[in-house]
């Protein structure tokens, strides 16, 4: 079943699509072709922020596909060599402004 994965590192988002059975050494395989990184220079944390083994697999980590959702993915945080874990959050949108709000919206009058 495929689960759909956030990798979060500072300002970077990267999505993947993987199996439940794809292993911590597989998944630094696939971020390695997209960071250019050394395999042994990733390190992967759960939410939990414990460690993701090089032989456990998703499942094991609890990252299934009936809860890791394209709409909701699961997350895991990467960080390279001895870099400490850091992740910037997302921005807020700003506040809508006065004139676009619709709280006393006018009613259409239909001519009878």
């Amino acid at each position: 079943m495929e689960v759909f994965l956030q990798v979060r590192r500072q300002k970077t988002t990267i999505f993947l699509t993987v199996n439940e059975s794809t292993t911590g050494k597989e998944l630094k395989a696939m971020l390695h072709g997209i960071t250019k990184t050394p395999v042994e220079y990733i390190n992967l944390f759960n939410a939990e922020e414990k460690a993701f083994g090089d032989e456990k697999s998703l499942a094991d980590f609890g990252l299934l596909s009936s809860m890791c959702k394209a709409q909701n993915p699961g997350e895991l945080v990467m960080a390279f060599k001895e870099e400490p874990k850091v992740v910037t959050p997302y921005s807020s949108p700003p506040e809508m402004p006065e004139v676009m709000r619709q709280e006393n919206a006018p009613q259409e009058q239909v001519a009878a």
